[in-house]
């Protein structure tokens, strides 16, 4: 299992917060959104960070911190 220094596990908090702030507003874009085309690519781009989010999640829950 990999090690994580303090400063390392706060950088990866960190761009968790930023995948999951496009998300949420790439979600709320796509709901405002009347052009089909358009609101498909949010829900795309949407999805494409949820899945960004789950897999550095993922790999945080198998690393410790040091």
């Amino acid at each position: 299992m990999p090690s994580l220094s303090q400063k390392e596990l706060l950088l990866i908090q960190d761009q968790l917060a930023r995948e999951r702030n496009i998300q949420k507003f790439t979600t709320f874009a796509a709901s405002q959104c009347t052009d089909s085309g358009a609101r498909a690519l949010l829900r795309r781009i949407s999805g494409d960070h949820e899945r960004s989010y789950q897999a550095v999640a993922r790999h945080l829950g198998k690393a410790q911190v040091q």
